[in-house]
């Protein structure tokens, strides 16, 4: 059955889902928070770029330009 709907995995929630992990990652006692970094292939590659944009307000939604179908 394919898929009509995907509710929440858009690529705003998985930004926030790549800095959470990152911020995870980092307060571990033995795990070095400056040689963290987060890459991706496909979705994730994606996911990576917008997550290096600067934050701020956008006039558009990340999703607006992603296929619907």
């Amino acid at each position: 059955m394919p898929v009509t709907q995907r509710h929440g995995v858009g690529v705003d929630n998985r930004v926030a889902d790549a800095y959470g992990a990152i911020a995870l990652l980092r307060s571990l006692p033995y795990v070095n928070g400056r040689r963290v970094a987060a890459m991706g292939g496909s979705h994730g590659g994606a996911t990576t770029l917008v997550a290096m944009l600067p934050p701020g307000p956008t006039d558009t939604p990340l999703d607006a330009a992603a296929p619907t179908a």
